[in-house]
């Protein structure tokens, strides 16, 4: 399981970005050249966590891949 959060910086499927919205179903990353990236969580195939926000407890998800 990998817990993912607002702020956290990732790599989900090979785009990697900071997260910018965590809903029921969809993820938003930006991009360094801010660009958004959206993706559904039932698409989620591979995550990596470059650098956790712990400040930021609230807003996250549980992902099992």
């Amino acid at each position: 399981m990998v817990q993912i959060g607002l702020g956290d910086t990732v790599t989900i499927n090979g785009v990697s970005g900071v997260v910018d919205f965590v809903g029921a179903e969809v993820i938003i990353l930006e991009t360094p050249k801010g660009q958004q990236y959206k993706t559904d969580i039932s698409d989620i195939r591979s995550v990596e966590i470059t650098q956790s926000n712990t400040l930021n407890q609230l807003c996250f998800i549980n992902l099992e891949i």
